[in-house]
């Protein structure tokens, strides 16, 4: 499951970063994140299976994320704010920190405290 991991990181980070003012394909593909990370962590409270994402490379996603929250949403033509709030990148890379650290518990903040120093 890495190699898949690691190509759709790769995917989605050159979304994220390029997305310019067109924010529905870079959700997507967070979205995607999403949904394994709520898949990981139902999987960590009904069972004991081994954690997927805790392999991949959560360092990168982290630091992906927390850069995604800085996409406002605004439209650089006409500065103003996207009707699509959950659709936003920012709403998002919140939504995915927030299901990543439910499955990181605690090393979440380590590697948070990197991005911001």
């Amino acid at each position: 499951m890495n190699p898949y991991l690691a190509s759709l990181f790769e995917v989605t980070e050159a979304f994220v970063t390029n997305c310019g003012d067109d924010h529905q394909i870079p959700s997507l593909a967070i979205e995607v994140w999403n949904s394994l990370f709520e898949e990981e962590t139902k999987a960590l409270n009904t069972s004991n299976c081994p954690n997927i994402i805790k392999n991949c490379n959560c360092a990168q996603l982290a630091n992906l994320f927390l850069q995604g929250l800085t996409k406002t949403g605004y439209a650089a033509e006409d500065d103003r704010f996207e009707d699509d709030v959950e659709g936003s990148i920012s709403i998002q890379c919140a939504t995915a920190l927030s299901l990543l650290s439910q499955v990181l518990k605690d090393d979440i903040l380590d590697l948070s405290f990197t991005y911001f120093e």
